[in-house]
């Protein structure tokens, strides 16, 4: 009759699964770490006070600056209770050169730290009113930012 000798088998089991644990750990742990860099830059914009609304032009001016690691991409701004003019962001690095601003987009692409302001036509603002502003990114990002005419 067979023995069976009953401490060799953990023992190599242990061996063969043992390396290969530890193979799948390092490659889960690459790619999370991979992860991380590829996602881990940030588009943070800050909106500056000297904002304001031209009823004159009917145009709003955001200023704004990138003060994150990567390009903020623009996509839409919206004023509830005004309507905005499609297709008019502009962008400009200061309000005098706004006059060479005459090509207006859909999106507006701000690198990291630079600062300006982006240019919206609207319709009929309201002299004193206060007016939320909302402006949205390619990255899923929505800001507020509230603009006295």
């Amino acid at each position: 009759m067979l023995r069976l000798r009953r401490g060799e088998e953990p023992a190599a089991a242990t061996l063969i699964v043992l390396p290969l644990a530890l193979v799948l750990f390092v490659a889960i742990l690459a790619w999370i770490l991979r992860g991380v860099q590829l996602y881990g830059e940030v588009e943070k914009l800050q909106f500056l006070p000297d904002s304001y609304i031209d009823s004159s032009g009917g145009r709003l001016f955001l200023h704004v600056r990138n003060t994150g690691t990567t390009t903020a991409v623009i996509y839409r701004v919206e004023v509830p209770g005004l309507s905005t003019v499609t297709g008019s962001l502009a962008f400009s690095k200061t309000v005098t050169e706004l006059h060479l601003v005459t090509v207006a987009s859909d999106e507006i692409a701000i690198d990291p730290g630079q600062e300006g302001y982006i240019v919206v036509g609207i319709s009929s603002p309201i002299t004193g009113a206060r007016y939320l502003v909302r402006i949205y990114t390619r990255a899923f990002v929505y800001h507020a930012v509230v603009v006295v005419k």
